[in-house]
């Protein structure tokens, strides 16, 4: 069908696109009626998923969650693990700005499929760049910013994975990023680097 060569050429490097830019991009040539029953045709024959309601995706990957809820960084263990600083896989941790109900939720109607999902006010919003992991470019939070998250968010790691992060982080950088924060996130957080970092410090 032409019109399925159409969605495919135009969204399918897209991490994630809406139903509103499908209905933005055929306008009036496909009344609502039609473009739904086309989206039903493509998700039962697996040429479009549905990541979550109005989200959809042309790759059955969890990778994609985070771009649902923008603006979003990927953060945490999954942090660590686009930046290679260990070698857990873990789910899609995703930080945003959006007001959340839950902190897991499912991905593609599919128990086997999920994400973290945590608020994050506007304020902190910062410390990420992108990263390239699996194929594709991410914002991924910086070792420093990851560890003052694991503080602000109240998740901990094994010791040992400290060890990992900590020999990551920047001093300075991280003395520059808790600077917008409160002592106790501020101090909690200087006392794991001091604790488990153990390479010499690089300052700029």
């Amino acid at each position: 069908m032409l019109a399925i060569n159409e969605i495919t050429e135009r969204f399918s490097t897209y991490n994630a696109f809406t139903h509103k830019d499908l209905r933005r991009y055929f306008g009036s040539r496909m009344t609502d009626g039609t473009l739904r029953n086309l989206i039903s045709y493509m998700r039962a024959r697996k040429r479009l998923y549905i990541i979550r309601k109005g989200y959809y995706t042309f790759k059955k990957d969890g990778i994609c969650a985070g771009f649902t809820y923008e603006p979003f960084y990927y953060g945490l263990g999954f942090a660590m693990t686009c930046m290679e600083i260990w070698d857990q896989l873990v789910p899609p941790c995703v930080l945003t700005t959006r007001t959340v109900k839950t902190n897991n939720v499912r991905l593609f109607g599919d128990k086997d499929f999920w994400a973290e999902l945590h608020h994050i006010p506007m304020k902190y919003f910062f410390g990420y760049s992108t990263v390239l992991y699996d194929g594709r470019q991410l914002p991924v939070s910086d070792p420093e910013k990851t560890l003052i998250d694991f503080v602000y968010l109240r998740k901990r790691l094994a010791a040992d994975d400290y060890t990992l992060l900590c020999k990551s982080i920047k001093r300075k950088r991280l003395t520059r990023y808790l600077s917008k924060y409160d002592s106790h996130t501020t101090k909690a957080a200087m006392n794991i680097y001091s604790r488990y970092s153990k390479t010499e410090e690089s300052h700029y």
